[in-house]
């Protein structure tokens, strides 16, 4: 069964450091200002959240089994031929002839043709459809565009 939970960032501020909330349901309102007001739902009550920051669970964990919402940042590890080998896998073939890179990129969801969570890299992007995959590139969450933009260097939306 799908997990209905949503992360976004609170504009109120709380008692503690971290500013995301984690809930089970979110509501948009729009006021006849022209603006619009994002609430989230928890079990502690209802708070105001940036729109541009809520975003639900993925249907997948990194290799570190920690939570994806969209919006995060992974780092992957690939491999590419360093020398005249006969495969070009581009995940984790230990043979010789092949060394070890990382790309770092950010997790979406694609409402394109082909839709669903995609991982956005400065070059290109992948969709993924399970959690194996990212296992297979070592995947770990290493912070969210919101908080941590630099890790990012030049990946933009």
């Amino acid at each position: 069964m799908r997990d209905y939970r949503f992360r976004g960032k609170s504009i109120e501020p709380l008692v503690s450091v971290d500013q995301w909330v984690y809930g089970f349901g979110v509501s948009v309102v729009k006021l006849t200002s022209g603006k619009s007001q994002c609430w989230m739902y928890t079990d502690g009550g209802v708070y105001e959240v940036d729109p541009e920051t809520v975003g639900q669970i993925f249907p997948f964990k990194d290799s570190e089994e920690s939570e994806l919402y969209p919006g995060d940042i992974i780092k992957t590890i690939h491999t590419r031929a360093s020398e005249d080998v006969s495969s070009d896998d581009p995940f984790s073939n230990t043979a010789p002839g092949y060394e070890e890179y990382e790309k770092i990129g950010f997790l979406e969801y694609y409402q394109g043709y082909n839709y669903g969570p995609r991982l956005r890299w400065k070059k290109g992007h992948m969709m993924i459809p399970n959690t194996s995959t990212l296992w297979r590139m070592k995947a770990v969450k290493i912070g969210n565009r919101f908080d941590n933009p630099d890790l990012l260097g030049e990946v933009r939306e």
